[in-house]
Formats: structure tokens, sequence, C-alpha cells
């Protein structure tokens, strides 16, 4: 009966063993994309900072309109939706 317990308990702890092992595969991955989206964004702020430092006013203008959705405060914006 003992040698049973023992093997039982070997099992199971081979199995959480492997489980924990594609548990940390899994995060590692996660880990991994969630670093390059933080790279993406490092290098949009640096390209949106470069932007506004420099004396393009038209074209930090055109961008925060066309990217961010952003419009002066007595500007009515209007969307064409029919597709033409």
């Amino acid at each position: 009966m003992l040698k049973f317990a023992v093997c039982v308990f070997v099992v199971y702890v081979v199995y959480m063993l492997v489980q924990q092992q594609f548990d940390i595969k899994s995060r590692e991955q996660e880990l991994i994309a969630v670093q390059q989206q933080v790279e993406d964004k490092r290098l949009e702020n640096k390209e949106i900072e470069r932007l506004l430092e420099s004396d393009n006013e038209q074209y930090v203008e055109r961008l925060a309109k066309d990217e961010y959705g952003y419009a002066y405060p007595d500007e009515t914006v209007y969307i064409d939706t029919s597709g033409n």
C-alpha cells in the first residue's frame, strides 16, 4: 500500500512539474509580446516627441487630427460614412 501511495505521489509531482513548465513557457511568450508592445509604444512616443519639438506645426496638427481624432474646441468634425 505504501508503494502505491509513493507511486501516486511521484506521478502527481511529475504531472505538476510538467504543468508548471507549460505555464512558464506560456508566460514567457506573453512577456515577449508585452515587451514588443512596450517597445513599439516607446518608438511611437519618441517619434511624437520629435515631431512636437520640430517647427512643423501643420504636420503635427494633421497628425493629431487624422491619427488621434483631436479637434479644436470650436471645430465640428464630420465623418463621411458613405464610402465614396
